[in-house]
């Protein structure tokens, strides 16, 4: 019984780790952008800023165009993962 609850809670965490990676890109419409926006100069940030409405299309290009996916997921979203799956699941 504990066997298949195990493997249920491994991919509820994968999956929410997945999710949580994804908004940690920064793009402004995300997390990671804001957390990016935040941290710039006030001058920076405000040439940023504007960039927000775009940014839905820069993050479907990324997962839309093969080369661009597999440099997101290879440089960015693999770190974050393996590094929090180790954390939370040993």
């Amino acid at each position: 019984m504990a066997e298949p609850l195990l493997l249920i809670a491994k991919i509820s965490i994968g999956f929410n780790l997945v999710l949580m990676a994804f908004n940690l890109i920064p793009i402004l419409p995300l997390d990671g952008g804001r957390i990016v926006v935040g941290l710039l100069p006030d001058a920076l940030a405000a040439k940023l800023e504007p960039l927000e409405r775009y940014g839905m299309l820069i993050f479907l290009l990324l997962i839309g165009i093969p080369m661009l996916r597999s440099y997101l997921w290879g440089y960015f979203l693999n770190p974050i993962m393996n590094t929090f799956m180790r954390l939370f699941l040993g």
